[in-house]
This record gives C-alpha cells, structure tokens and sequence, in this order.
C-alpha cells in the first residue's frame, strides 16, 4: 500500500451512531453544519491488532467523509468527537465573549 493511500476511501457513513445538524447566524450569514459520525470499523480486519478509524462527515466544513484514525475503537471515536467539538466551539465562540 502506497503512502498516500493507506486511509478508506469514503463515500458515506453507512452506520451512523450520532447525527446532528448545527446552524450558525452571524452576522447575517446562515450556515448549517450537518454531522454525522459513524461506528468505529477496524483498519485492517484481517489483523487481529489494527488501528480502527471512525467515519465523520460534517457538511459544511469540509467535503466528503473523512475516517478519523485512531490506536483502538474508543480512541478512534474520541478523536473523532474532538474534531466535532473544534468545530462546535469555532462556531460558537462568539457566545462565549
């Protein structure tokens, strides 16, 4: 597998555990963040040791579905989640100040 190839390819989230969509007006612009993570699947499931990666598509901030790598399924999922909470937290850091 070549370097550059070595994530999924993704064209959806087949098996969606959490969706939520997230609206933003500031300043007069309407934007909508549709998120959607899915269940943590193995990164190679022929390995009984693999990495496992966490679909997450968030329409809005970025194309397509990504897979969120991470060393086990709960930590896959937790780094997915972070990404959802950076995006949570730009959005809405104008309510904070």
């Amino acid at each position: 597998m070549a370097k550059s190839d070595w994530k999924p390819k993704l064209d959806s989230v087949s098996d969606v555990i959490a969706a939520d969509t997230w609206e933003d007006r500031d300043g007069g612009k309407h934007r909508q963040f549709l998120i959607e993570i899915g269940r943590p699947c193995k990164l190679e499931p022929e390995k009984a040791r693999s990495s496992w990666y966490c679909p997450l598509r968030i329409e809005g901030e970025f194309e397509g579905v990504r897979p969120i790598i991470g060393a086990g399924p709960v930590d896959a999922l937790m780094n997915a989640v972070a990404l959802v909470r950076r995006v949570f937290d730009r959005i809405h850091e104008k309510d904070w100040t």
